[in-house]
């Protein structure tokens, strides 16, 4: 396949509306539920890697833990203005450009890695994620601890999935305000939303179960000169709040594929959590998190 998915995602995160969107964040730094999940794992002396810093959201938060926070970016004109917000507030962290498939850090550096906002999906094709996930764990110490966030597929009739929506429907938006961007107030009538997201997720599956199937027909098909794109595997254009022009390659990952990749690169998962119950500080049952599609994971090295 001749799309370089590298110079692709430094087109779209160059763009003044991304840097803009992402400068905002910044300085609001951590987001709840990245505070809730962090403090569970950072207890004060660690040094901590986050991967795809951007505009230093990530790492002027951590550095407050009382940590050594470093964050490598590919994108020159995020990094720039994470630079540019760190001289301004007098951050303290260590920002550089890089390749995730490729740190310049010896074996064993750090303790925590931090893989926020999708970062993870935002490798398309198997090779180049397990890639990824081995990068992470060699850079990692004995024990060390990977954390991620994803979207997982929307499209699925599984019941957990399902038990997960209605949850959400019935209990979760209909609280007293969100507790971060992960969730809004919806004021649609509860049976609208309940035949909105139902027709979402059947006409999503339907393609979604037809596009994957064709894509695996071809591999077979081809074998090794296969050169399109997996299953999975797909163009998006909102990457954040902010419009702008350009599509990158996005992986729809399963809860089943996470679980497979991670333990296939070296890691055993800890903790799975719906972020909106880490955003609410308030547990979900087991039935209703194992549903969820926005989750923050958590994996130790094993090697």
């Amino acid at each position: 396949m001749h799309f370089d998915f590298r110079r692709a995602i430094i087109e779209k995160y160059s763009q003044p509306e991304e840097i803009a969107q992402y400068t905002l964040e910044a300085e609001k730094e951590l987001f709840d539920w990245e505070k809730w999940i962090l403090a569970k794992y950072i207890k004060g002396g660690e040094k901590v890697l986050v991967l795809g810093s951007g505009a230093g959201r990530e790492v002027f938060g951590i550095e407050k833990m009382n940590v050594s926070a470093y964050g490598v970016d590919i994108c020159l004109p995020l990094l720039n203005s994470a630079k540019s917000l760190m001289l301004k507030d007098n951050h303290k962290g260590f920002l550089m450009a890089g390749d995730a498939l490729q740190l310049g850090f010896k074996k064993e550096t750090f303790n925590l890695c931090i893989m926020f906002r999708q970062f993870l999906q935002h490798f398309p094709f198997r090779k180049n994620r397990m890639r990824l996930l081995k990068e992470a764990g060699r850079i990692l110490d004995k024990g060390g601890i990977l954390l991620l966030s994803l979207h997982l597929s929307p499209f699925s009739f599984s019941p957990y999935r399902i038990a997960n929506h209605f949850c959400k429907i019935f209990f979760a938006e209909r609280a007293s305000g969100p507790a971060n961007p992960v969730m809004t107030e919806s004021k649609e009538p509860v049976l609208f939303r309940i035949l909105r997201k139902l027709t979402f997720v059947v006409l999503g599956t339907v393609i979604n179960i037809t596009r994957n199937t064709c894509r695996r027909i071809y591999v077979k098909l081809k074998g090794e000169n296969y050169k399109g794109l997996e299953p999975n595997d797909f163009y998006i254009s909102s990457i954040s709040a902010a419009h702008s022009k350009g599509k990158i390659l996005f992986h729809d990952y399963s809860a089943k594929e996470i679980l497979e990749d991670l333990s296939a690169a070296g890691f055993m998962t800890v903790e799975w959590s719906d972020i909106d119950e880490l955003g609410r500080n308030k547990p979900y049952p087991s039935w209703i998190r194992r549903g969820a599609s926005f989750v923050c994971i958590v994996a130790k090295k094993t090697g």
